[in-house]
C-alpha cells in the first residue's frame, strides 16, 4: 500500500467525525457536510505525490495532522467557491432566463364584460327574465309567480331578450354550444 493510502485511511478512519463537524459548521446542514468532506478528500488526494510530499519528511502522526489540516483548508476553499458560484448564478440568472409567458387572464374578464354589456342592452324585465331563467335556472310559470306577470308576457319577454342577444356575437362565440340561448 502507497504512503498517501496509508495517510488517507487514517485522515478517514481517526478524523472522519471531527472533519464533518468541521463541515456542518460551514454549511449548516449534515448532508451538505457529507458532500464537502467528500470533494475535499477527492481533491487533495487527487495527486498523490503532493500528500506525500507533505507527510514524507515527518513522521506518520505529524503527516496526518498535517494531511487534517490540508483536507479542512480544502473545505473551508470549495465552501467559499460554491458560494460564490451560486451568488454568480443567482445574479445573472434573471439575465439569462426567458420570460415565462402568463396564461392570458383577460379572457374571462373580456367574457364578463361582454356578458354584461349585451345584459344591459335588454330591457329591465328582458333582463330580469333572461337572468331569472338562464342563471337561476326557474321555470316560466316560476319566473311568472316571481314577476307577478302571466305566462305568456314571460315568454314573450325572454324570446325578445333572446332575439336580442343572438344579435351579439362576442358574447356568443365564448359560450359553450350547449350554453347557448
Amino acid at each position: 500500500m502507497a504512503r498517501w493510502e496509508q495517510l488517507l485511511e487514517a485522515v478517514v478512519a481517526d478524523h472522519s467525525s471531527a472533519l464533518l463537524t468541521y463541515g456542518r459548521m460551514l454549511t449548516g446542514n449534515p448532508a451538505d457536510s457529507e458532500d464537502l468532506l467528500h470533494d475535499a478528500l477527492i481533491k487533495s488526494f487527487a495527486k498523490p505525490s503532493h500528500m506525500f510530499r507533505l507527510a514524507s519528511d515527518q513522521d506518520e502522526a505529524t503527516g496526518t495532522v498535517k494531511a487534517v489540516a490540508y483536507v479542512r483548508r480544502t473545505m473551508a476553499t470549495i465552501h467559499i467557491d460554491q458560494h460564490r458560484r451560486r451568488t454568480r448564478w443567482f445574479e445573472r440568472a434573471p439575465l439569462l432566463a426567458v420570460a415565462e409567458s402568463a396564461p392570458d387572464s383577460t379572457g374571462p374578464i373580456n367574457d364578463r364584460h361582454d356578458v354584461y354589456a349585451a345584459l344591459q342592452s335588454l330591457s329591465p324585465t328582458q333582463r330580469t327574465c333572461v337572468l331569472l331563467r338562464y342563471y337561476d335556472d326557474l321555470t316560466v310559470p316560476q319566473i311568472a309567480d316571481v314577476i307577478n306577470a302571466s305566462q305568456g308576457t314571460i315568454k314573450r319577454h325572454l324570446h325578445d331578450g333572446l332575439e336580442r342577444l343572438r344579435s351579439a356575437p362576442a358574447l356568443l362565440d365564448h359560450l359553450p354550444q350547449e350554453q347557448r340561448p
